[in-house]
């Protein structure tokens, strides 16, 4: 008797939990979206409030999209609302605590937003998440962190020697800041204009830079301007070798980029291959014609013109590593650097002007007077 009034107890206690169950709610479309009144006068508190009513009604049944939230971040952004766009971001991390992306934008914003600590963050989570994935950003996260970790650069020039696995000698510091100044110098005289602030952050690998005679660099932004250079410790002849050989006309093409705007973090320039070409054959140009250092690798053949029209034709959207400086499926390297060094000295030839006039005019009037 007992037993089946305990069984009839459960039958409706499940049943009555399953009623309720169909009961919740489910938001129409028009709910999982943001009312048009918040997206028109937004507000963080209004934002917040209007979360905590969805939650509240559809608590275990639904979330809106991450779509839905990006959308409403970007368009913040874009309206130059970033106070607004961050607050947008961190809720749809909160819902979605597991989207990599979405960290990583974050991290972006809070920089923006000049607040390293809080960047470092969501940087650290990104990582953590992509480390769990094996996701291909995992590196891209971690030199974020390192270089947002990095002390603020001093007024003027400033050489940081960023030492990791390897470090420098101290011969091979004053080498280096021997050629840095002195190079600097001469590009700052040659282009005034050039940005007041310059932080050169130098590091060692162990790759092989043979291609670029043992030094690479990367202009990261130019306003204040900020250069990677890269030193192979596998160069024949070492780290001081490398340096002798390529190191100022390495400086001299990346601070002639700092110049042009042609940064990776504040770039001024459009998309395009036939952009990057011009920009970078400017900078060979500028190195190769003042430093004296001609590399095989940025040299050029008799089909450069039919490269040039090529890359012209391309669209906006074509692969980078492949027409820039990688190598091409069909195997020529660095199709973009030796075309656009082919385009200056065309130009140079064609018009009389030299590469201190040609750096002050954009891609197009630089590829018009070479008559693309």
């Amino acid at each position: 008797m007992h037993k089946s009034i305990l069984i009839v107890l459960l039958m409706t206690i499940f049943t009555s939990g399953c009623l309720q169950e169909l009961k919740k709610p489910s938001p129409s479309e028009a709910e999982l979206k943001f009312p048009e009144t918040l997206i028109a006068n937004f507000s963080d508190e209004e934002f917040l409030k209007e979360e905590d009513r969805f939650s509240a009604v559809y608590i275990g049944t639904a979330k809106r999209a991450p779509e839905t939230y990006r959308d409403l971040g970007i368009a913040l952004y874009k309206a130059q609302n970033l106070a607004g766009a961050i607050t947008v971001f961190q809720r749809l991390a909160e819902v979605y605590p597991s989207n990599e992306d979405v960290m990583g934008t974050l991290a972006t914003l809070h920089e923006e937003n000049r607040d390293k600590n809080a960047a470092i963050e969501s940087y650290k989570l990104a990582l953590a998440l992509a480390e769990e994935t094996d996701g291909i950003y995992a590196d891209y996260y971690q030199s974020e962190i390192a270089r947002l970790q990095r002390p603020d650069a001093k007024p003027g020039l400033d050489i940081l020697f960023e030492d990791g696995q390897f470090q420098f000698a101290s011969d091979e510091k004053q080498l280096i800041e021997s050629i840095v100044v002195d190079a600097e110098k001469s590009v700052r005289a040659l282009l005034p204009g050039l940005t007041e602030d310059i932080r050169l952050i130098v590091t060692i690998v162990d790759r092989n830079l043979d291609v670029a005679e043992g030094v690479s660099g990367r202009a990261e932004t130019h306003n204040p301007g900020e250069v990677m250079i890269e030193i192979s410790n596998v160069f024949p002849g070492g780290v001081n070798q490398a340096v002798k050989t390529s190191l100022a006309s390495t400086v001299f093409h990346e601070l002639h980029h700092v110049y042009r705007g042609w940064a990776i973090r504040d770039n001024k320039f459009g998309r395009g291959i036939s952009i990057a070409m011009v920009n970078e054959g400017l900078a060979v140009a500028f190195s190769e014609i003042y430093t004296g250092n001609i590399t095989a690798a940025n040299s050029y053949t008799d089909d450069a013109d039919d490269w040039v029209k090529e890359i012209i034709l391309l669209p906006v959207d074509a692969d980078y590593a492949q027409w820039v400086m990688g190598e091409h499926p069909d195997g020529r390297t660095s199709i973009a650097y030796r075309a656009g060094n082919y385009l200056i000295h065309e130009v140079i030839a064609k018009t009389g002007k030299n590469i201190l006039e040609l750096s002050e005019l954009s891609p197009d009037e630089i590829l018009k007077l070479g008559g693309y």
